[in-house]
């Protein structure tokens, strides 16, 4: 297990992250200094109303009001708005809380009947509380971004950080069920509490999840063990193994395995086909885990699984992050149907 414990500088001005975004528009198009290696793009998949579609959809709620309160700071950048929304979390047994970013024209657009995509990005770990759904948002000048690539690609969607606080300064929870406490089954409280909210389309073609270094990890853990919530899967700088450390320590090899999708990924071939994914995968080749992404990917692909991997130079931190979102949401908007 890796922790982000870098420190981070403070935030810039908006213009900051402009700059930044131009460098992750860049790197869609195969950015000077990336190396990319990808599966040939098939077409957007095609899925029916019935098709792999949860369970028990979601009535969409009346627009009687935006729920809970607006967090929307200047500096966020590309209009929209941002908002923080409390509710209860079965699987933690307490209150939780989400950021939700809300495309420019969100309003109107609902009030018309139009539902929304939704990307889920998971925040890592780090100290002084420097690891948040706040700080992720900021630092990974997710607005500037987002609206960039709205406005381009005319397909806003719904960005959704959960918070998930695990009560320790270090913020080590893996996104894992541990003894530590259920945050992998409290991203899908997150889910079900963002359906029953917000105006989604309540199925996996419309849902991504995505994250950077726990996050990362995280979010191809939780999707793997629920093909059935996401159809498309990122990770910014994530590993693919579990080690007996953090909230795993005196963790079984059983369920070291269980977590560790790199070990339990080619036991999930009727699942996966079932459940078609897309999975974006990149690092920094001065990144000491990026040897894990390549033989990952390499078990991804024998199922049938598009995969794009890609190395960015830079460091573990939101340097590299920050530049190269454009590129996440513009994979997500490629693939998410609806």
């Amino acid at each position: 297990m890796y922790r982000f414990r870098r420190a981070l500088r403070r935030i810039g001005p908006p213009g900051a992250g402009l700059l930044l975004l131009s460098a992750a528009i860049a790197g869609c198009a195969g950015a000077s200094g990336a190396t990319v290696v990808s599966q040939p793009q098939a077409p957007r998949p095609q899925v029916s109303p019935s098709q792999n579609a949860d369970p028990a959809p979601v009535t969409a709620p009346a627009l009687t009001g935006l729920p809970g309160r607006d967090v929307s700071k200047a500096r966020d950048g590309g209009g929209g708005d941002l908002r923080q929304v409390q509710f209860f979390s079965p699987s933690l047994g307490r209150e939780d809380s989400y950021l939700i970013y809300l495309p420019p024209g969100y309003s109107k657009s609902a009030a018309a009947g139009r539902r929304f995509r939704v990307l889920y990005l998971l925040h890592g770990d780090g100290r002084h509380q420097r690891h948040g759904a706040g700080h992720m948002f900021q630092r990974g000048h997710v607005a500037t971004a987002a609206n960039a690539v709205a406005a381009s690609q005319a397909h806003p969607m719904l960005i959704v950080i959960p918070e998930a606080d695990d009560g320790t300064v270090v913020g080590d929870s893996e996104w894992a069920n541990t003894s530590r406490g259920r945050f992998e089954s409290a991203v899908l409280d997150a889910v079900h509490a963002v359906d029953s909210a917000w105006p989604t389309i309540p199925n996996r073609s419309a849902r991504a999840i995505a994250g950077l270094s726990m996050g990362g990890y995280g979010a191809v853990n939780v999707a793997l063990h629920h093909p059935d919530v996401f159809s498309v899967i990122e990770s910014w700088s994530g590993y693919f193994t579990q080690t007996p450390t953090g909230p795993f320590t005196g963790a079984s090899r059983k369920t070291l395995d269980a977590n560790s999708p790199a070990r339990y990924v080619r036991s999930l071939g009727s699942s996966l086909a079932a459940n078609p994914m897309h999975v974006l995968l990149y690092s920094s080749p001065t990144d000491k885990l990026h040897v894990q992404q390549a033989p990952f990917a390499a078990k991804l692909r024998p199922l049938g699984v598009p995969v794009e991997t890609r190395m960015f130079g830079g460091p573990h931190n939101y340097s590299l992050w920050s530049a190269h979102i454009g590129l996440a949401l513009q994979f997500a908007d490629r693939w998410l149907t609806g």
